[in-house]
């Protein structure tokens, strides 16, 4: 999240939930809005509902990772941000 607020993806706000920054980064990329969606209910899960994790789906939050941090950043010339994709890293909970 650091990394989309640093990117200036996300406005820096204290305390926002890995939903709401998987729902903020799915506007503003849609391609990868499911798998967004997808990341912040496993960190939901591992973290809140103190349930374990797969190989799998940790491989999978990496990859997005990956993904998101290769995508360029188009802006128009107001600021807005015009790309799909997700700049910014979800980092899988350890």
């Amino acid at each position: 999240m650091r990394h989309a607020e640093e990117r200036t993806v996300l406005d820096p706000r204290p305390g926002r939930t890995a939903t709401e920054a998987a729902h903020g980064l799915g506007a503003a990329f849609p391609t990868e809005r499911r798998a967004l969606e997808t990341a912040a209910d496993a960190f939901n899960a591992v973290v809140y509902g103190d349930r374990p994790t797969t190989a799998a789906r940790a491989t999978d939050v990496r990859d997005l990772d990956a993904r998101l941090a290769a995508m360029p950043l188009d802006t128009t010339p107001s600021g807005s941000l015009h790309r799909a994709g997700t700049a910014g890293r979800m980092v899988a909970p350890r």
